[in-house]
C-alpha cells in the first residue's frame, strides 16, 4: 500500500511538530521560571538593603600593584612588540606587488 508524496510529506512535518511543540514550550516555560526566580531574588535584596536603612557596607579589596621588576618586564616587552610591529610594516612596504612608482605626468600644471 504505496502513500503519496504529499501523505508523506503531511506526516513528516506532523511528526516534527509533535516533537518540536512540546520542546519549545518547555524550554520557554524553564525560562520564565527563571526570570520569576530572579525577580524574586531582586525583591528580596531590595527589601533587605531598605531594611538597613539604604546603605550597603563596602568591602575592602587588595589594590594590585606591579613590582619594579615587574614594571621593567612589561615596559619591556611593550618595547619589544613596537619594534616587531614596526619591522613588520616597513617589510610590507617593500613586499612584492606592493611597490608602485608613479610615472611622470608628461603636462604640466596649470597655473
Amino acid at each position: 500500500m504505496g502513500m503519496s508524496r504529499q501523505t508523506t510529506f503531511t506526516l513528516a512535518c506532523a511528526m516534527l511538530l509533535a516533537a518540536f511543540v512540546p520542546g519549545a514550550a518547555g524550554y520557554l516555560s524553564g525560562r520564565l521560571e527563571a526570570v520569576e526566580i530572579a525577580k524574586r531574588d531582586l525583591r528580596e535584596l531590595q527589601a533587605d538593603i531598605r531594611s538597613r536603612g539604604g546603605r550597603i557596607d563596602s568591602l575592602s579589596v587588595p589594590r594590585c600593584e606591579l613590582s619594579p621588576r615587574q614594571r621593567r618586564a612589561a615596559k619591556r616587552a611593550a618595547e619589544q612588540a613596537a619594534e616587531r610591529a614596526e619591522r613588520a610594516r616597513s617589510r610590507a612596504a617593500f613586499a612584492p606587488g606592493t611597490f608602485t612608482l608613479n610615472p611622470p605626468t608628461l603636462n604640466p600644471p596649470d597655473e
